[in-house]
């Protein structure tokens, strides 16, 4: 439907395109093969609203190898590409992560100094925990977390590292376990210091994967190259999101069963190929004709 409007409390919600469909159907299917499906401008280009579990409020899905299901692209400096808004995940990734530029936690400070706190990056997939124990008689035993220790695969073999909180011969890690570790002083000692550990064990299912190699195109690594050596040495201020308009209530427009993404059905066949149409028959004058001229 276009042009319309929803009426709800009072208050009208123009509506450029509105589709309600029942059961699994597509409301609104564009195929653009080489274009753009949807062009939207406005203070939110798009909105999609799910009010009820399993739906979806935008659903972008990507059926060849070099496409992207959803793309969002700010040219502007401080703009955001794509925006996620969610007391649960503001934005999910069923799959792997990845990022040509930094990872960060934005961290909000008593002074209202807004900061980065960047991830540590590794070659391997490591799993990392941390703990604190106190030898009795130069020894201690450490069990490991048992959650932790489903996450890992500690076959292929963890690292301990080990810190004195007091004065010893020094520490050392004996008897690894799939389940723990013993801590013991050196030369024999018997003393009672505390310390803490660090233990880093490789994510289970990933044990062989290192340093993949994602692509082998000039193209790709200059974009990269390019981006790093053109980032700003701060990053752009952030700035406190508008909020959406709410949608009007579930009485005003019918609400969308509860389904999950639904795969976008291939396009229509192409309509047949019309052929020539027939030559019209040539009219032929007849003699009569000819003496009315």
């Amino acid at each position: 439907m276009l042009g319309t409007s929803t009426i709800s409390n009072g208050i009208t919600y123009p509506t450029g395109v509105y589709a309600s469909v029942p059961g699994n159907a597509v409301g609104v299917y564009v195929s653009a093969p080489n274009g753009s499906g949807v062009i939207a401008s406005g203070e939110a280009g798009v909105t999609g609203y799910a009010s009820s579990g399993g739906n979806c409020g935008a659903c972008g899905i990507n059926t060849s190898a070099d496409g992207q299901g959803v793309y969002g692209q700010a040219s502007a400096s401080g703009g955001i590409g794509v925006y996620g808004d969610g007391s649960g995940f503001g934005v999910y990734s069923a799959g792997n992560f990845a990022t040509t530029g930094t990872k960060s936690a934005v961290v909000a400070l008593p002074n209202d100094r807004v900061i980065s706190l960047y991830a540590v990056e590794s070659p391997e997939n490591w799993f990392e925990d941390f703990g604190s124990g106190e030898l009795s008689n130069g020894v201690a035993a450490i069990e490991l977390d048992p959650t932790f220790v489903q996450t890992v695969s500690l076959g292929a073999g963890y690292h301990v590292f080990l810190t004195s909180n007091g004065d010893c011969y020094g520490l050392y890690v004996a008897n690894k376990t799939a389940t723990g570790f013993e801590v013991r002083e050196l030369a024999g000692g018997t003393s009672g210091v505390a310390f803490d550990y660090r233990i880093v064990a490789k994510r289970k299912g990933l044990e062989s994967v290192r340093m993949e190699q994602v692509s082998d195109e000039h193209e790709v690594a200059e974009g990269i190259r390019q981006f790093i050596a053109q980032r700003p040495s701060h990053m752009p201020r952030l700035v406190r999101r508008k909020q959406l308009e709410q949608p009007p209530n579930a009485g005003a427009r019918p609400q969308p069963p509860k389904i999950q993404a639904p795969a976008i059905p291939a396009p229509p066949p192409a309509l047949p190929k019309l052929s020539q149409a027939p030559a019209l028959p040539k009219v032929v004058q007849s003699s009569e004709d000819n003496e009315r001229k």
